[in-house]
Order: C-alpha cells, then sequence, then structure tokens
C-alpha cells in the first residue's frame, strides 16, 4: 500500500517559504514523479526559446523574453500571430487549382497581388522559371520593332498598314498569276530583292522583276528575266583611225566601277527609249546623238575637189 506523505519547505510559525537546493535531476517521463531542478527547467527553457526564433531568450529568472517575426514590415511577438499574418502575405497551395494538379495562388482575400523582387527567370526551351516585367518589357521592346520593321516592307498586305500607309500601298502590287509560291531572295549583304523567285545574291545588289538575277556586288537586274553578272574591269584603250575606220576606246580607269546594270539578259534584249540626249562626259548616248557624230566624220584628202570620204566606226 503506497502512503502519501505530504512535505512542506516552510519555516517556522509563519511557514516563511525557503529554497530546496541539491535537488539531484529528476526523471524526465511521462510517468515520472521526480521533483525537477533549476537547471532542468533553464535547459527546457532554452530549447523552447530555440524553437521559437525570432531572437527569443532565456531570462535569468527562468521566463522566455517573445520572440519577434517580421512579416511584410510588420513585426509580431508571438506564433499565432506571425503565421497569420504568413496566411494573409505568401502564396498559398490551392489544391483543386490547374485542373486538381494544384498551383500557388497569390490572391487575398479573393484579391489579386502583385509578387515583386523576382529574379530574372532562364528564358529557354523547357524552363519553368517565373519571368519578371523587365524580361517581358525587353520581349515586347523587340516585337515592336519587328512589326515596325515588317510594316515598312512595300509588299505589306495587313490591314492596319494599308488604313495608315493607303497612299503609298497603291501604288505597288505584284501578281503571281497562279504561280507557286517562291519567295525573292537578298543574300548578299545589303541587297535588295523584289518579284517573284528574284535573286540577290551580291553585296549591295539589286534584282527586280520576277526570275530577275544579281550575282556580282552592286549589280542591277532591272526587270523579270534580267541578269546582272558581267563583272566590270579597270582598263583602257585609246581611239584610233585607220584606213578601215574609226576605233572607238574607252577608260574604266577614272572612278570606282560599280556593278553593271542589266536590263536583259544573253539573247534576251530590251530597249531603253525616250532618253535625253546626253551632255556630261559620262551620259548615255542617243541614236541620234550617234547618227550626228557618224555624219561628222570625215577626212579630207591632199586633193580638195574629191569628195569628202566617209570611214566606219569600230567599237571595242
Amino acid at each position: 500500500m503506497m502512503v502519501m506523505v505530504h512535505f512542506s519547505a516552510g519555516r517556522g510559525v509563519d511557514k516563511t517559504a525557503s529554497v530546496i537546493t541539491n535537488v539531484a535531476d529528476g526523471a524526465i517521463s511521462s510517468t515520472s514523479s521526480d521533483a525537477i531542478n533549476g537547471s532542468q527547467l533553464y535547459t527546457t527553457n532554452k530549447y523552447i526559446a530555440d524553437a521559437l526564433g525570432g531572437d527569443a531568450e532565456v531570462n535569468a529568472d527562468g521566463s522566455i523574453t517573445a520572440p519577434s517575426y517580421t512579416i511584410a514590415n510588420a513585426e509580431y511577438n508571438n506564433v499565432g500571430d506571425a503565421l497569420d499574418a504568413l496566411d494573409d502575405n505568401a502564396l498559398l497551395w490551392d489544391a483543386t487549382a490547374n485542373d486538381g494538379a494544384g498551383a500557388y495562388n497569390a490572391s487575398h482575400d479573393g484579391k489579386a497581388s502583385i509578387i515583386t523582387n523576382v529574379a530574372d527567370g532562364n528564358i529557354g526551351e523547357g524552363s519553368t522559371d517565373a519571368i519578371n516585367g523587365s524580361q517581358l518589357f525587353n520581349t515586347n521592346m523587340l516585337i515592336q520593332q519587328n512589326s515596325e520593321i515588317i510594316n515598312q516592307l512595300a509588299g505589306n498586305t495587313s490591314e492596319t498598314y494599308i488604313e495608315d500607309n493607303g497612299a503609298g500601298i497603291n501604288y505597288v502590287r505584284t501578281n503571281d498569276n497562279g504561280l507557286a509560291f517562291n519567295d525573292a531572295s537578298a543574300s548578299g549583304i545589303g541587297a535588295t530583292a523584289v518579284g517573284y523567285n528574284a535573286v540577290a545574291s551580291g553585296e549591295s545588289s539589286v534584282a527586280i522583276g520576277q526570275g530577275s538575277s544579281s550575282t556580282v556586288d552592286t549589280g542591277i537586274a532591272l526587270g523579270s528575266s534580267s541578269v546582272s553578272s558581267r563583272v566590270i574591269v579597270k582598263g583602257s584603250r585609246d581611239t584610233s583611225v585607220s584606213e578601215e575606220g574609226v576605233v572607238i576606246g574607252y577608260d574604266t580607269t577614272d572612278g570606282e566601277l560599280l556593278g553593271a546594270l542589266s536590263i536583259g539578259d544573253d539573247g534576251k534584249y530590251r530597249q531603253i527609249i525616250n532618253v535625253a540626249d546626253g551632255s556630261e562626259a559620262h551620259d548615255a548616248v542617243t541614236v541620234r546623238q550617234l547618227q550626228n557624230a557618224i555624219g561628222a566624220v570625215a577626212t579630207t584628202p591632199t586633193n580638195t575637189s574629191t569628195p569628202t570620204q566617209r570611214k566606219k566606226i569600230h567599237w571595242q
């Protein structure tokens, strides 16, 4: 039979409380009835303070200084309030979102909220990183620049371009007449190709017209099926006069030579009509000017009584 003994540490008639010292560590368990000493209680309180964090500490009297948690620039001194604030400010997991696959929800009190201080996410195939506003801004700027370039192309047929620039687009038309789709190609640096299957592969070359081709640097192929492929070489030849006629010389050493302008191809020719008479050294000469020049070419023999004899003109 267990006998219960009541012990009082009070002393004297007034039962003044007194300290019991030299108490050994009591057993700490769910069934222990041992007395617990001060060091054991301090250790327990220290565990609690460390677990709370937030600068919580055990005071000299064994009490615990309340922790301090800062959430969304507000300070909280107990775990409950801090957790409530965390619920109000953190991304919450919504298991029912995303067709039951779950997703984080940034709304609070039923209102959408902004997520700030997001670092640049990885932009690449397979990336699942969040993208921030500055990254999206850069992308939008690139799209805007590309849109401006596209709208400047003569072949742009978008409704917006026609509305904004209708006066210009009215004068640019192409018709493939049922031909299979085939892009123009301007592979040369600074080259321009306009027309079905037009090719400008020379640097700074131009090919305008269906099937036109400019393969030499700065060459120009103007008109359908025209080909500019001749490289002009610097050189010179003097004009000479002989019994056989006049040989017209040339000089291509007095300036920078650009690619030739072609308005046709071998066996495919065009006339250049309505050309004004040339007046400068490098102007084109008309048939009228040439006829006048031929008519003026003559030699006068020693006997002035004989008729003037005309000579043939040869182009070298």
